[in-house]
């Protein structure tokens, strides 16, 4: 049974519901994927070598220490892309120009639930022209090099401490998902 399937079958058993995301909630795993996983990809495949400090500053800033820590990769990307990054000073003084992708930015904007891997696929599909699928290949082909990292990478995180007590507690007055 699927994610929606789940959510349309639930049925409340206490007056609360407590929705954890284990990602930084439970296990300390945020930085780790960050440091170690997206960012230098985005660097590598988004071609930011020239201003790889100032790209990670950017992806560090907005998703582990802004407001929009843990948004979807796509809209963290595309904010990092057409507004953290041009902005940064190293960026300016170097007059590197940050790789626009304006198929992809707007598919970002328009394709809210489809915002993952089988979304770009369909949007591949769905091309009308190469450059428009060419930048669809690319945020695909990273996004999938992306999982692959974290899967060789993230390994025997422990949670938090006093996780398993918190959930315990909790589930006893709220439906704990």
């Amino acid at each position: 049974m699927g994610r929606k399937e789940k959510l349309e079958n639930f049925r409340p058993k206490h007056d609360f519901l407590v929705c954890i995301d284990s990602d930084g909630c439970v296990f300390d795993t945020m930085g780790i994927k960050q440091r170690e996983c997206f960012t230098p990809w985005m660097i590598a495949y988004f071609g930011l070598q020239p201003v790889a400090q100032a790209a990670r500053e950017c992806k560090e800033f907005a998703d582990l220490f802004s407001k929009t820590r843990g948004a979807n990769r796509h809209i963290t990307l595309k904010r990092i892309l057409t507004e953290l990054l041009p902005s940064h000073p190293l960026v300016r003084r170097r007059g590197f120009r940050v790789p626009q992708l304006p198929h992809y930015f707007a598919w970002v904007e328009q394709a809210k639930d489809e915002l993952s891997n089988e979304g770009l696929k369909k949007a591949i599909a769905q091309a009308k022209t190469e450059e428009e699928r060419k930048e669809f290949e690319l945020v695909l082909a990273w996004s999938e090099r992306v999982n692959w990292a974290i899967k060789e990478i993230v390994k025997g995180i422990p949670p938090f401490p006093y996780v398993r007590e918190t959930l315990e507690k909790l589930s006893a007055v709220a439906d704990v998902v």
